[in-house]
């Protein structure tokens, strides 16, 4: 693809690493206020915490950067969205 598109040719570089790697270079390059592509391929935490918003990625930021288990975030959420219920009827 990046030979098709000529993206090389005008500095474009693609890299191959882990996803830690993916996610630990992009948020280096919010630091650095610098311009990156990086294809997220499913939602992730990096909605959550920066541009993009949405329920799953928040959930997955507590998960992979908060250290909390799947099963404690997802019975918190559930019991909010009870709560909230309770509180709007």
């Amino acid at each position: 693809m990046m030979d098709e598109y000529s993206l090389n040719d005008v500095g474009y570089k693609f890299y191959t690493s882990s996803e830690e790697d993916c996610f630990n270079a992009f948020e280096q390059a919010v630091v650095n206020k610098e311009w990156v592509v990086v294809p997220l391929w499913k939602p992730q935490f990096l909605h959550h915490q920066y541009t993009i918003r949405e329920i799953v990625a928040a959930l997955d930021y507590q998960v992979s950067r908060e250290g909390k288990s799947l099963d404690e975030v997802t019975k918190t959420w559930l019991t909010e969205q009870k709560n909230n219920n309770l509180v709007l009827s």
